[in-house]
């Protein structure tokens, strides 16, 4: 996400019809998306990424489902337990 992309979701809200007899003010539209951009930390933008991979690509979820299961079957967690946590971990974390 940049600030072009928060900048035009702020503007679109102008043509929301409760909005739309309002004037829009474009100076205080660039502050509110430069304020926006800095609650946008790296961390929070690549959970944004990896939630919205999760999901809408089905392999990818499928993937990291995969590789979580294996990874607590290797150390003695029964297969149907641990298919049980990671689809919950995922859930969890991606909200997917």
């Amino acid at each position: 996400m940049n600030i072009n992309e928060i900048s035009g979701a702020l503007a679109r809200g102008y043509c929301e019809d409760e909005n739309s007899h309002k004037t829009m003010d474009a100076d205080l539209c660039t502050a509110q998306a430069a304020e926006v951009m800095k609650l946008m930390t790296p961390v929070a933008m690549a959970m944004s990424t990896l939630g919205e991979a999760m999901r809408t690509d089905d392999d990818y979820r499928n993937g990291w489902h995969a590789n979580l299961s294996m990874m607590m079957q290797d150390s003695g967690v029964a297969r149907d337990d641990a298919n049980y946590r990671a689809g919950g971990f995922i859930r969890m974390v991606f909200d997917a």
